[in-house]
């Protein structure tokens, strides 16, 4: 559905307390977009577009991180456990892609990933471009996944693609 707010600052609210919430017996997290107005018959009509970010090392709560996202999340970020495991992924770990190889992805990202659960790794390949991060949790590594996959970060990416990584084969 659609909600009408009074105020463009009571939508951002609005939309950096929903965002990726969980609903009691719901089994999927809120997904919010921001709805493009239609134009009246005639007139043009400007959709107006979140803040653009201030800041790459935001410390604050990971729902108001101020990147934009750039495109569709992957439908895995939304997908239950089993499934992931299903598709030979790893539930707690995720592939973090289309980086500068020459950004400062430890001082850059590291805190934005931490503020979604206590890093198990944080693993940066730099010749790659590739970062690879582990949580504890699967709902951790879920949320960090919904919140960071696409989004712009200065001097680090125009948009992260984050994807849950492929089981490490244990020999």
């Amino acid at each position: 559905g659609y909600l009408r707010y009074a105020t463009w600052e009571a939508a951002e609210e609005a939309f950096a307390a929903f965002q990726g919430r969980q609903v009691e017996g719901w089994t999927q997290v809120l997904r919010l977009q921001w709805a493009s107005p239609r134009p009246a018959s005639g007139h043009s009509s400007v959709q107006p577009s979140p803040p653009e970010p201030v800041d790459p090392t935001w410390p604050g709560d990971p729902q108001t991180f101020p990147g934009t996202q750039q495109g569709p999340l992957d439908p895995m970020a939304y997908a239950a456990q089993a499934e992931v495991e299903a598709q030979g992924l790893d539930p707690t770990r995720l592939f973090i892609g289309q980086m500068a190889r020459e950004c400062d992805a430890g001082g850059a990202l590291k805190p934005l990933f931490e503020s979604y659960g206590a890093l198990q790794e944080f693993r940066w390949v730099m010749d790659k471009g590739v970062l690879y991060v582990a949580y504890s949790t699967f709902e951790e590594a879920q949320a960090a996944m919904q919140g960071m996959c696409n989004r712009s970060v200065p001097g680090v990416s125009m948009g992260l693609n984050v994807q849950f990584s492929r089981r490490q084969r244990r020999f």
